[in-house]
């Protein structure tokens, strides 16, 4: 495995010869990004605090401060559950800063609205406009699961990781397979 800045990681598959990844792999931006997608593309993400109730909505960062991503979470009044971003698809300002009850978002940079499942609903100056809103317009959504009363996040393109693969075990194999190029 190579990082971005070149350097490169070989790993024995005889244990006898391993060695220790250098100091720098440790606490080395390049390294952690050119991790970042084989390690964690395909896992499941836990999504921080407690589930909004019924026309509720609150922030949620995705696994700080590895990535910081930040998003939403937000139940609808029918009582469904939903996983957006939290970036504006205008300017990128945070739409929900603080825990809310609210029929509808509203980003305080430009007043562009949402509903609570990310579906933009219009802006300010644009009642008029043939082609807005459009799709990508919404609020970018995330999958979201449940296990055992954790919520998760799943990455774009990641899947559920079944029972046989969770824990430490699987965890090890993806290092593996990302440091020989095959995950």
């Amino acid at each position: 495995m190579r990082a971005p800045d070149g350097k490169r990681l070989d790993v024995d598959a005889d244990i006898a010869r391993a060695r220790l990844p250098p100091r720098e792999f440790y606490d080395d931006a390049a390294w952690l990004a050119a991790l970042r997608e084989p390690l964690f593309a395909a896992a499941w993400h836990p999504v921080d605090g407690a589930a909004p109730g019924r026309g509720e909505a609150r922030p949620a960062t995705l696994l700080p401060p590895a990535f910081d991503e930040p998003l939403l979470l937000a139940r609808d009044e029918a009582g469904a559950l939903h996983l957006t971003s939290n970036a504006c698809t205008h300017r990128g300002h945070l739409v929900v800063e603080q825990p809310c009850t609210v029929k509808a978002l509203r980003c305080a940079y430009h007043g562009r609205r949402y509903d609570l499942a990310g579906r933009c609903l219009g802006a300010p100056g644009f009642e008029e406009a043939k082609a807005f809103p459009r799709p990508e317009d919404s609020l970018a959504r995330a999958q979201l699961g449940e296990w055992r009363g954790l919520r998760g996040r799943l990455w774009p393109r990641g899947r559920y990781a079944t029972v046989a693969e969770s824990g430490v075990h699987w965890f090890h194999r993806r290092i593996a397979s990302a440091l020989d190029g095959s995950g």
